[in-house]
């Protein structure tokens, strides 16, 4: 699905449950606690669906959030990442773009998983087997969902977000780098809490 796809879904979605409820622009506004000119542009497609407009007007309509996002969510990329990483602190900074990926599949309120998913998007080829363009998804806190196998973004001291593949050894966390000639990282396990797992490819 594209991006443009789903932004109609949820415009669509609003609309419809305007018509249904009779209610007006103004009305939507004043209900979800949003500038009038802004929902107009969202509504318009002159700006896109960001997770905090979907709850507000989610709330102003008084439905939940997976209501309106149907299957799918938008996941900010947040990033370029090549052999050297990317910079950590760009999660939750204005993202680059945005990705489509099936709406994953966790108990709870799918607008807590949201609020935790980032993308980062392969900038070159010096992270095999990913070509440029590859975007990888992670969720933020999922450390407790880590197992052997797994790809993680990992945030080292600099603040460097690294792209690693994980696995255990006597108590011990090893992180490989995909990319060739970089060292492996040793750590103990309790240190999972600084990766990320990625749960999404989208190639």
């Amino acid at each position: 699905m594209k991006k443009g796809d789903l932004r109609s879904k949820i415009t669509e979605r609003v609309a419809l449950e305007m018509e249904k409820q009779e209610l007006s622009l103004r009305d939507l506004a004043t209900k979800s606690k949003m500038d009038h000119g802004n929902l107009s542009r969202l509504l318009s497609g002159k700006r896109p669906w960001a997770l905090h407009h979907i709850e507000a007007v989610a709330t102003g309509l008084g439905c939940l959030v997976s209501e309106l996002v149907s299957d799918y969510i938008e996941v900010p990329v947040v990033a370029e990442i090549d052999k050297g990483g990317f910079p950590y602190t760009a999660i939750g900074g204005t993202p680059l773009d945005y990705a489509s990926i099936p709406r994953p599949r966790r108990t709870g309120r799918i607008a807590e998983v949201i609020a935790k998913t980032y993308a980062v998007r392969i900038k070159d080829d010096t992270i095999p087997p990913f070509a440029p363009g590859t975007v990888l998804v992670a969720e933020q806190e999922s450390h407790d969902q880590i197992k052997a196998g797994d790809m993680v973004f990992y945030c080292r001291d600099n603040g460097q977000g690294s792209l690693r593949k994980v696995g255990f050894e006597n108590g011990s966390v090893i992180l490989t780098s995909l990319s060739p000639g970089v060292e492996e990282l040793r750590m103990p396990r309790k240190h999972l809490n600084l990766c990320d797992k990625v749960i999404f490819v989208k190639f």
